[in-house]
């Protein structure tokens, strides 16, 4: 008998040290934590929650172009975004579910309604099947 499929795990990263150089209190988030703390309240009781994980890192290496978070799935498109703010935040949600409901994580045009196609930073393909 066959095992059921495994869901595909989808991860949310976002970078908790953006911008690191910002002006703050030493105990006030950076805007990356508040940014996740705001993902993560979106997330939270959505049947998304099931099946995106909202990973706080330490780097997306986009540190020029502070906040920057990134949609990835094992065999989809991992997209990076850059430039993101807690106003992108819901339209990031709406780009996510689009992202998990797709094959191989290519949303092409539908981050331009959402305000996010200018912040994508990089699109990289997943590895091509080898024989």
């Amino acid at each position: 008998m066959d095992a059921p499929p495994v869901p595909v795990r989808h991860i949310l990263a976002v970078c908790r040290t953006c911008h690191r150089y910002a002006a703050r209190g030493a105990d006030e988030p950076t805007p990356g934590e508040r940014l996740a703390d705001r993902l993560e309240a979106l997330i939270a009781g959505t049947g998304l929650a099931e099946r995106l994980t909202l990973r706080r890192v330490e780097c997306l290496s986009g540190c020029r172009y502070p906040c920057n978070v990134s949609l990835s799935a094992f065999g989809k498109t991992r997209l990076r975004f850059n430039g993101v703010g807690l106003e992108q935040a819901e339209p990031l949600v709406l780009l996510a579910r689009r992202y998990l409901d797709s094959t191989r994580g290519e949303v092409g045009g539908d981050a331009g309604p959402l305000g996010l196609e200018a912040r994508i930073a990089s699109a990289v393909p997943p590895p091509a099947a080898t024989n």
